[in-house]
């Protein structure tokens, strides 16, 4: 009885405070993440010899590869859509290509299986039709 009496409280105590240090844990590792974000990156690209900004995106960030390729980091939300940005030698000067994730290669893979399969279930229904 007596350590049970104990028991609850300090489940309690153990509960909230694990409660709260979620909380602030992910509060304090989003204020790290951008915190470096805005160092690692910035916030326009040089192409055709002038500083750009994608105007569409306006709190993109850009990370620099190489001489004319970047990486876009665009935010939404809680998350990132990160582009592949090239400069080129016509207007708007640059191109901005999504980079795809497995997943992305994935459904597209089975999205043309799907239809493949729709395409011989058609064949296959007309042909014991007639």
């Amino acid at each position: 009885s007596y350590s049970m009496s104990v028991f609850a409280p300090l489940f309690f105590i153990g509960y909230i405070s694990y409660i709260a240090f979620s909380i602030q844990t992910f509060s304090i590792i989003k204020f790290g993440f951008g915190f470096a974000m805005e160092y690692d990156t910035r916030d326009t690209f040089f192409c055709n010899n002038k500083y750009m900004w994608l105007s569409e995106y306006s709190k993109a960030r850009f990370m620099f590869i190489a001489e004319g390729n970047y990486r876009a980091l665009i935010p939404h939300r809680d998350d990132f859509t990160i582009s592949r940005l090239t400069c080129t030698n016509s207007e708007p000067f640059y191109l901005l290509v999504t980079v795809q994730d497995k997943k992305d290669f994935m459904l597209e893979a089975l999205e043309k299986q799907a239809e493949m399969l729709t395409s011989d279930l058609k064949t296959a229904i007309s042909l014991n039709v007639r």
